[in-house]
């Protein structure tokens, strides 16, 4: 949120604040990490922190789960998984620079610290809302942690907390700075608007023939047939290659039998959750006020501020099952309730509850019957993405031997395709031309077959989403002119438009001249057939009102009072004076201030823990072992 408004405040309050950020970290120095050979099993050391090859592939694990769950049926190429390697040895270098210099500094957590911590995980408690560790060590078994490695994350994520989160604790956003990005935010402005209609306009004189040919001479590129190009081309993709793959009923009833878990799941939800303690004998329940502020509108963030405040506790939890809340009263008003509605309260043997729940996913119940058609596909899926690149490999080595596209064999599973078609990928009757493929398999095949020369043999080429093609040029057609006759009633609708267009321009921009010359809107609209408007009050955020022409709106917000400007749209010219300035009175929005503090606050944050991690990083002087990443991400 911070990079919105830093281009548009130029306020000395930012640049003090971020000049003295910068000399806080000067002296440390801009680092990177050094490629160079380590002895041992480590893969890099920064400071006196040592990271593991098997720290890394932990790492690289838990990514690539997540990274393969988001990419369905596709396997990542052996670039997405280097890539991924190094983005986990990224984030282990910053985490490991952040605990080197907390022990230089001394600081350290205990283990009734960290115990505390773990019990207060609310995912780790049973229904009565005490810690189980049992459910502490199924929850890590689904996200591929055990205990000791858990145990040493927490541990040092709590000691990066006492250095970082001492550092971001100490971050109050300037008044100045917050009062300028509420004024960017809601200041709306008005204009005075006359509108130079092309529909307004007076008709031309009928043109001579002569003068449309000469406008149909001068624009070629308006009444050309495109260039086509006949081709040839073959495809190669997981998803054909699975079409000639046979899966066998035993080979499905395995596949099933080993992935059971995905076709029987438990709904999930994800909620936000204030949970406040039974009030003490007498004493007012504090429930209906946050209710109140929450059902107003408010945003998590202030729900938060407002809860912590009252001494309650906000959760936001995300992804969990019934099972996964601490009180079955709860879990089955969570599960029962709708999406975005604030619930509650809620009466459970941990208190009152209120919620709104703002994910909901739906359980799978699939027996192998009804899956059979699923898993096999998925089976035929797997086997392509294993032959694909051998199969890659034999049509690459039969177009080396001269092979043409058409003297391919049928059991490689390739899907040939040949006509006459533009760029666009258009056929000459208007339709478009049956390519196989996604779209951007076809965008690549016309790429392809425009970039290619008729004499150009073909060569075997993989695209974004792993699949191979190749083309041949058969034959070019280049653009040719239509004839005059069969395109005249285009010409003269354009000739025409271009004529009232000229008109109009040229009257918007006397009434500009004469504008910034001092006449007043009024004065110099008079005679000029304009339409005059005020515009309702428009803001930066969103689309503008009904009405408002998007093209004024750029330039109103950067115009002074009384300047006037000019812009054109599809229906004419328009000529707007910034009529009025409004700017908000952050006193009377005290609930959008203390909300908007609080993301200036988290941004500054952001950045400043981002710059002390890399000045950090830089001083640990790191040193990273590139075979062993090399080798962690191979598949």
């Amino acid at each position: 949120m911070l990079r919105s408004f830093r281009s548009s405040l130029d306020s000395w309050v930012v640049r003090i604040f971020f000049g003295l950020l910068a000399l806080a970290f000067m002296g440390w120095g801009v680092g990177d990490m050094l490629n160079v050979n380590l002895s041992g099993s480590d893969v890099a050391t920064i400071g006196d922190q040592h990271i593991s090859a098997d720290e890394l592939q932990d790492s690289y694990r838990r990514q690539m789960q997540q990274l393969t769950a988001r990419m369905g049926d596709q396997q990542p190429s052996a670039q997405i998984r280097t890539e991924v390697a190094r983005e986990a040895l990224d984030h282990l270098l910053n985490q490991s620079a952040v605990i080197d210099a907390t022990n230089k500094l001394g600081l350290a957590v205990s283990d009734a610290a960290l115990r505390e911590a773990v019990f207060a995980i609310p995912a780790f408690k049973n229904a009565a809302g005490a810690f189980d560790r049992t459910q502490m060590l199924s929850v890590l078994s689904n996200n591929g942690l055990n205990e000791a490695r858990f145990l040493a994350l927490m541990r040092s994520q709590l000691l990066s907390n006492q250095l970082l989160g001492t550092l971001r604790g100490a971050v109050v956003a300037p008044p100045g700075l917050v009062n300028a990005a509420y004024d960017a935010q809601h200041e709306t402005r008005q204009a005075r608007v006359a509108a130079f209609d092309f529909a307004a306009a007076p008709p031309p004189p009928p043109p001579a023939r002569a003068e449309l040919e000469r406008w149909w001479t001068n624009h070629p590129d308006l009444y050309s047939t495109p260039e086509y190009r006949h081709i040839t081309a073959i495809v190669l993709a997981p998803e054909s290659v699975a079409r000639s793959i046979s899966v066998s009923e035993p080979d499905i009833a395995a596949w099933y039998e080993q992935h059971r878990d995905e076709f029987n799941t438990e709904d999930k939800r994800s909620a936000e959750i204030v949970m406040m303690p039974p009030p003490a004998a007498g004493a007012q329940d504090g429930s209906a006020a946050i209710a109140a502020l929450w059902r107003s509108g408010a945003s998590w963030d202030s729900i938060e501020a407002a809860a912590t405040q009252a001494h309650d506790t906000p959760l936001a939890m995300t992804d969990f099952t019934a099972s996964e809340l601490p009180d079955p009263t709860l879990a089955a008003a969570v599960f029962a309730a709708p999406r975005d509605n604030v619930i509650g309260p809620v009466q459970t043997a941990l208190g009152t509850a209120l919620f709104r729940v703002t994910a909901i996913t739906q359980g799978r119940h699939q027996s192998l019957a009804e899956a059979t058609d699923e898993v096999r596909g998925r089976v035929a899926a797997e086997r392509a993405n294993d032959l694909i690149y051998d199969r890659a490999n034999k049509v690459e080595d039969l177009l080396a031997g001269g092979a043409k596209l058409t003297e391919m064999p049928d059991d490689l599973g390739l899907v040939g395709a040949a006509g006459t078609l533009d760029a666009t990928g258009t056929t000459p009757d208007g339709t478009a031309a049956p390519l196989p493929g996604s779209p951007a398999l076809r965008a690549a095949l016309l790429k392809a077959a425009f970039e290619a020369k008729p004499a150009d043999p073909p060569r075997l080429i993989e695209t974004a989403d792993h699949a191979y093609i190749a083309v041949s040029v058969d034959s070019i057609t280049p653009p040719a002119a239509r004839p005059f006759d069969s395109v005249a009633e285009r010409v003269l609708a354009d000739w025409t438009h271009e004529q009232l267009r000229q008109t109009q321009n040229v009257a918007a921009t006397k009434m500009l001249t004469a504008l910034r010359s001092g006449a007043t809107i009024d004065g110099a609209a008079r005679g000029t057939g304009a339409r005059l408007a005020l515009t309702p009050p428009i803001s930066l955020a969103g689309a503008p009102p009904a009405g408002v022409a998007p093209q004024i709106v750029g330039p109103l917000f950067a115009m002074k009072q009384g300047a006037a400007n000019m812009a054109e749209t599809d229906q004419g010219f328009l000529v707007f004076t910034l009529a009025d300035i409004h700017h908000p009175d952050p006193a009377a929005d005290p609930a959008g201030v203390a909300e908007l503090t609080q993301q200036i606050d988290r941004s500054i944050g952001d950045d400043m823990e981002m710059i002390a991690t890399a000045a950090l990083r830089a001083r640990g002087n790191p040193r990273v072992n590139l075979k062993l990443i090399d080798q962690i991400a191979q598949p």
